[in-house]
């Protein structure tokens, strides 16, 4: 857990097209009292305990981080989570069509940019 808490405060974890940090408020990682994992923070932490386990000999599947992304559209049936990670310098990247990215980003509005 520590190295994954240490990449999202260093570098961030990319999850469905989405950079996932430790920052205040727009990190999109922690709840609203900068402490505590939100929905997605603790899905990717699931993830990371799913992944250990199941290295250890289990078999149980991964979250499916569409729901927690906000990805409803029944075209994004493939935004899951059983892409396992490829290293420990990320995750291996989720395909989404422009539809579902679309409600990633009515979900999640980037707060970088202006309206």
């Amino acid at each position: 857990m520590q190295t994954i808490l240490n990449e999202l405060y260093t570098t961030g974890i990319r999850v469905g097209g989405i950079t996932l940090t430790s920052s205040f408020l727009s990190g999109r990682a922690f709840s609203y009292d900068g402490v505590h994992p939100n929905d997605i923070g603790y899905a990717v932490l699931a993830n990371e305990f799913i992944n250990v386990f199941n290295a250890n000999g289990g078999a149980l599947p991964p979250v499916d981080l569409g729901p927690v992304l906000g990805v409803t559209s029944a075209t994004a049936g493939t935004v899951r989570a059983d892409a396992l990670r490829a290293s420990s310098s990320g995750w291996v990247p989720f395909e989404f069509s422009m539809e579902a990215y679309a409600d990633l980003l009515k979900a999640f509005p980037r707060l970088d940019e202006k309206p």
